[in-house]
């Protein structure tokens, strides 16, 4: 994708400079049809690898010893919707549980 730093042709049939603030708003524009949109904390789900990066640790270690440990928020399975599936649904927990569990650990 292109975007050029000019505005279309002016009646004379010479190129015209688009001001700053116009290049600024079409690459804003342009950046936002990439970008996706963020699902609100308060309702996010995490599975293993987010709280992971969350918390600074290993996938393997969280699954491991964070997820299973007393107190850790117990995960959400949401049914994959296949009637033949014999598969267990991916555990998934909320973002907001997670943040609060891991500050009810600061150091006093």
């Amino acid at each position: 994708m292109s975007i050029a730093h000019t505005n279309s042709q002016a009646s004379g049939g010479e190129i015209q400079p688009a001001s700053d603030s116009d290049f600024i708003a079409r690459i804003a524009q342009a950046l936002a049809q990439h970008i996706a949109p963020t699902v609100p904390h308060s309702v996010a789900l995490w599975d293993i690898a987010t709280i992971a990066s969350y918390l600074h640790r290993s996938e393997q270690h969280t699954r491991q010893w964070i997820v299973t440990m007393d107190g850790f928020p117990r995960p959400i399975r949401i049914p994959s919707g296949k009637v033949t599936s014999t598969e267990r649904a991916r555990p998934l927990w909320r973002s907001k549980d997670v943040v609060e569990w891991a500050e009810s650990h600061v150091a006093a």
